[in-house]
């Protein structure tokens, strides 16, 4: 079983309400280390939602796109609590500006097929959440796929992968940090999350609201380092607006990323806190400072 160990102690971040103790307050940050290294480790199953908008262009663009809450199954969860999730999702739609959205799903089993009861929930979303353009599950270096036609839903199971085809995801992602990037087909989507899943170029950003609540769980790339600080400021500004989160966590394992950001953590004009670890022999070491 993974454990936590601190060879430094963890930053009094204090509650927004103040009435939390500091050790409830770490303890908090020790679940959120958490669900950060199970969204960066393939072995955990972890879906997405991802926005989108069709652009003058006729092109679809990505304009947001963020883990579903990883310990919260949406398809097996209580009536009220889905219902809530649809309301957030709606509304995050809106302060996008988003017109469509994909479900995606990543996980590591051997043959993948989307059976009967993936089908039934997709078909409940689509009618709840209007705007479903795709549901895709991505194993290894294969996928399925589900789409509609003329309101007929199709499904394609089982599908290579082929990276010769279509977007050269690791160039896009370097180019747009902030991953707004076009997709053209489901294949440009698919290679685009398979290449966030698997480089170590991204961190985990979580975004709480004033009662300690998860808003929003997404990678940052690396790569937004090469901006300047008004820019990144600007970027998790908009994040923390469209999410209504009033603190954010940024969870890494990369020494330039943890250095960045704790040097924007005391000019930002939110609760900005930073928190670097380290897997070890199968525990998670967290870090108050880098040692080489």
């Amino acid at each position: 079983m993974l454990k936590i160990k601190e060879n430094r102690i963890l930053k009094d971040s204090s509650s927004i309400n103040g009435t939390e103790t500091k050790q409830e307050n770490i303890e908090f940050q020790k679940e959120l280390i958490l669900i950060s290294y199970k969204c960066r480790n393939a072995k955990y199953k972890k879906a997405k939602i991802v926005f989108t908008v069709e652009n003058n262009f006729n092109e679809v663009e990505i304009v947001g796109q963020e883990y579903i809450i990883p310990y919260l199954n949406i398809q097996q969860s209580e009536l009220s609590t889905y219902n809530k999730w649809i309301k957030e999702m709606a509304h995050k739609m809106y302060e996008l500006n988003a017109d469509g959205y994909y479900i995606v799903t990543i996980q590591k089993r051997d043959k993948l097929t989307i059976g009967l009861k993936e089908k039934r929930w997709i078909k409940k979303l689509r009618k709840d959440l209007n705007g479903l353009m795709g549901y895709l599950a991505i194993s290894g270096n294969r996928y399925s796929y589900i789409y509609w036609n003329n309101e007929k839903m199709i499904l394609e199971n089982n599908k290579k992968i082929d990276m010769l085809l279509g977007l050269n995801a690791k160039k896009e992602t370097m180019n747009k940090p902030a991953l707004k990037i076009c997709i053209r087909c489901e294949l440009d989507l698919v290679k685009l999350m398979k290449e966030i899943a698997v480089s170590n170029k991204f961190s985990i950003l979580i975004g709480i609201d004033k009662n300690n609540q998860i808003k929003l769980i997404q990678e940052v790339y690396k790569g937004l380092l090469n901006l300047s600080n008004n820019q990144i400021e600007a970027y998790i500004q908009n994040i923390s607006t469209s999410s209504n989160s009033k603190k954010i966590y940024i969870f890494t394992m990369d020494k330039a990323v943890f250095e960045r950001i704790e040097n924007l953590e005391s000019i930002s004009n939110y609760k900005l806190i930073c928190i670097a670890y380290q897997i070890i022999g199968g525990n998670i070491y967290i870090l108050n400072e880098w040692e080489n």
